[in-house]
């Protein structure tokens, strides 16, 4: 199993959807997440270079299942949300956005995290109140007679905006990359520095690492 592009993270991208959405139409979700996963793979440079997870298994919720579940939220960089009437009505769905809120909040980049894919075409005051002020992407069609519905795999530009929605995740993932990565050199560093008096312990000040030494007298 590779690792996850996002230092510190088991996941890069965790997909938060209702399973009533890849029943109908039959396999949507599943195709999407091929789909993306090739576009993310695409935009990072390497196949299989985005760790995107995803919950395909269409169990009955047991507390084993909910702690499994909670930790892939929770170890992800990114969550992108399949907006819907399923997606609203489900239980499931809502503890995964609250677990991942509650991680990211205590995470030093908290901020741009959720990405929003509307399937539905849903009003924004329906939304779930966390995801009322968050821009999104759409990805659905409406019919003649006014019924909105998932695009298609077939739609003439289909590829185009799940490509949208791949380079926006993955210019993110990479902006999580390099903070990452900055914050273990600056740890490094500081933990390698020579000190001649006993350090007595590391803390953070506004994110930059301050070394608090004790004098020995």
């Amino acid at each position: 199993m590779h690792s996850a592009w996002v230092p510190d993270f088991r996941n890069d991208v965790l997909l938060s959807y209702a399973h009533v959405d890849n029943d109908a139409p039959a396999g949507w979700v599943a195709e999407f997440v091929a789909h993306l996963q090739k576009w993310l793979d695409k935009e990072l440079g390497r196949k299989d270079r985005c760790r995107l997870w995803w919950d395909e298994r269409s169990l009955p919720r047991t507390a084993t299942v909910s702690a499994t579940i909670e930790q892939e939220v929770r170890n992800s960089a990114v969550l992108c949300v399949l907006l819907s009437t399923g997606y609203v009505e489900s239980d499931w769905c809502a503890e995964e956005r609250a677990a991942f809120l509650d991680a990211s909040e205590k995470s030093p980049w908290p901020d741009r995290r959720i990405f929003v894919v509307d399937i539905g075409s849903l009003p924004r005051n329906e939304r779930p109140q966390e995801l009322q002020d968050l821009g999104g992407f759409r990805l659905f069609e409406e019919k003649p007679n006014g019924r909105t519905a998932p695009l298609p795999a077939s739609h003439e530009d289909r590829d185009d905006y799940v490509g949208d929605i791949a380079w926006s995740i993955a210019k993110r993932l990479n902006e999580l990359r390099a903070a990452a990565q900055s914050q273990n050199l600056d740890v490094h560093f500081i933990s390698s520095l020579p000190v001649k008096r006993r350090p007595a312990c590391t803390a953070w000040a506004d994110k930059t690492p301050v070394q608090i030494v004790e004098v020995e007298g």
